[in-house]
């Protein structure tokens, strides 16, 4: 087998093997979480939705995220109610996640090999903001 095939065979092995992990990256998502505080995120946006003004109380930078959560939780619960609206949030989150990693690849494959691309995607699949700050966290405590 020439060498140019094998390398073509090898890059297909690697394409499909990054694939599969973005994809089972994406499972997990949608069915255990983005790994944060999800349920402190919620519990913000149903209570702007319920009218609880806490914001004019006692405003912190993280609780603007609700706004943005709470318009998504309004329209689903005006059709579904209050069941399944964490995986709706988390699959519109997987969706967000997904568009920029798309958008990621593109842009990176302009400038190096698809697989070179794909392995950055596919990181970028398995990492969360919430886990990298944790990570930086952990080191500075640690030391």
């Amino acid at each position: 087998m020439p060498l140019k095939k094998l390398i073509e065979k090898f890059n297909l092995i690697l394409k499909i093997l990054f694939g599969v992990l973005i994809v089972l990256a994406m499972v997990k998502i949608l069915f255990v979480g983005y790994d944060m505080d999800e349920q402190y995120a919620y519990a913000i946006a149903y209570r702007l939705l319920k009218k609880d003004l806490f914001i004019g109380e006692m405003w912190e930078r993280h609780q603007s995220s609700a706004f943005f959560q709470a318009l998504l939780m309004a329209l689903y619960m005006k059709i579904f109610g209050t069941t399944g609206v964490v995986l709706f949030s988390r699959t519109v989150g997987m969706a967000v996640h997904g568009l920029l990693m798309l958008l990621l690849y593109k842009n990176i494959k302009k400038r190096v090999s698809t697989i070179i691309a794909l392995a950055t995607v596919t990181i970028v699949a398995f990492t969360i903001p919430k886990l990298m700050v944790s990570a930086s966290t952990m080191r500075k405590a640690t030391s």
